[in-house]
């Protein structure tokens, strides 16, 4: 998806006004950045995404305790976290896929044989964490509230 802007009528530049404005305009053209993104609960729906999306570049999962129905989840560090995740996501190379997949209410979460704690291609050990799959990239629980850390999880490497 591009956005394209174009002036309709000429500037003259001669004035910082009218250079910002024609800053502003050539910035316009640039292609928007476009990371898809997904949500879901459940191992197996999460590895079916994983196999959708393993033509992208970069495939991120944020793991979070699942929500009620008012939108809230039980884990408060997950309702701290997503916010600052979700800002940073801007910074994610095109051609990415962004899972958002809940693990399950507190008890599911809390067993030790749960499957997202278990499985030998993710053996979480809290939440939130957030993973680039194929990689050894991963914040977990506070680490995913830092503005600074997530940030930079982002960026290409």
């Amino acid at each position: 998806m591009h956005v394209i802007c174009t002036p309709s009528v000429h500037v003259q530049e001669t004035s910082l006004l009218s250079f910002a404005f024609i800053t502003a305009k050539r910035e316009c053209r640039r292609p928007v950045k476009m990371v898809i993104q997904e949500k879901t609960e459940g191992i197996d729906n999460l590895f079916e995404l994983l196999e959708k999306h393993k033509d992208k570049k970069v495939q991120y999962i944020l793991f979070c305790g699942s929500k009620d129905s008012d939108g809230a989840s039980w884990c408060p560090d997950c309702v701290t976290a997503e916010p600052v995740v979700m800002k940073c996501l801007e910074a994610a190379p095109e051609n990415a896929v962004f899972i958002y997949c809940s693990v399950g209410d507190r008890a599911s979460w809390k067993d030790p044989n749960n499957s997202y704690r278990t499985h030998p291609k993710l053996l979480l050990k809290g939440v939130p964490t957030l993973l680039q799959w194929n990689t050894p990239k991963k914040l977990v629980e506070e680490e995913c509230a830092k503005e600074d850390l997530v940030s930079l999880f982002f960026e290409e490497d």
